[in-house]
């Protein structure tokens, strides 16, 4: 069928007249289906009265990686699926730790791994007769997962990165001082979102360093691949004084200003480390229960709305 176009024409003093036109129907209408909620996925990992800087997995055989103050301990999976201490490392250092030490683990392939702390980067090697050589260090920090070459210079005596970077970000070679860094692909390029000491969040695509409206956030963010919305999300904390629980919510990126999509998730306190994990479709959140004093590690996960 046609749509049936009615028109009525005034002219100068004569009776109004009507006019009716047929115009062909393009085609069926088409209706473009509402973008499904996400979700996030939250896995618990490990627990523990120490404070916990960071936890990496090994999946082959099944193998948690604890990074601490002091030590860097391993724990390997009984049959009956429950963890045992499986060895660790000492971690020597001369200078005392920033009041709020932070620190990340790294995977390498064949068992290999790199612990960084400030001023202080650790090598270790699983295989055979199992070793971790720690140095002074002011070499730069990896910002994010595999296939994202961009490094950054942390500060050795406080808990941010200066915002010095490496290799080049396209023109910028400095930004301001910032706490964490999150990739956004593009199809030209890559978009990186950085939460900076000064409480707010920059978006650099190599060419300009801008602010964007990231309202509520925290100092913590994370991009996770998923096969949901655009493909590519970035994981932010709320924005708490540390003595109230965070959450973490999932954001897009249409073009530069984030939006929300779907509910945060709890984590039950303050959340004190958010990185990325290797493969980079899951992200290791380290929290401190409030309410039972005790150091958690979760891994987070994007899920599509059903």
């Amino acid at each position: 069928q046609s749509y049936l176009w009615v028109a009525q024409i005034q002219q100068s003093n004569n009776s109004p007249a009507v006019v009716m036109v047929l115009v062909p129907r393009a085609g069926p209408a088409i209706t473009v289906p509402e973008a499904a909620p996400l979700a996030i996925v939250k896995i618990g990992l490990w627990s523990q009265e120490n404070r916990i800087i960071d936890v990496g997995i090994i999946d082959s055989p099944p193998r948690i990686i604890v990074l601490e103050a002091e030590r860097v301990a391993l724990y390997s999976r009984l049959n009956n699926g429950r963890w045992q201490p499986d060895g660790e490392f000492a971690i020597r250092h001369v200078r005392p730790w920033p009041r709020d030490l932070r620190g990340r683990l790294v995977l390498r392939k064949d068992y290999l791994f790199d612990a960084y702390l400030p001023g202080i980067i650790c090598a270790a090697n699983l295989k055979g007769s199992r070793s971790l050589e720690c140095s002074q260090s002011d070499d730069p920090w990896p910002l994010a997962g595999e296939g994202f070459r961009l490094n950054g210079f942390f500060s050795s005596t406080r808990n941010f990165f200066t915002g010095a970077l490496t290799p080049n970000l396209g023109s910028e070679t400095t930004l301001p001082a910032f706490y964490s860094a999150a990739p956004i692909p593009r199809q030209k390029y890559v978009l990186w979102l950085f939460a900076a000491i000064d409480g707010q969040v920059y978006a650099s695509d190599g060419m300009s360093n801008m602010p964007v409206s990231a309202p509520g956030w925290g100092s913590g963010i994370a991009a996770v691949r998923s096969s949901c919305g655009s493909g590519w999300q970035v994981l932010a904390t709320s924005n708490s004084d540390g003595n109230r629980p965070d959450s973490v919510r999932a954001y897009q990126l249409s073009d530069r200003d984030p939006v929300a999509v779907g509910e945060g998730v709890a984590m039950g306190g303050p959340v004190t480390s958010l990185w990325t994990e290797a493969a980079g479709n899951t992200a290791v959140a380290i929290t401190r229960n409030l309410r039972t004093g005790q150091y958690e590690a979760f891994r987070l996960a994007i899920s599509c709305g059903q």
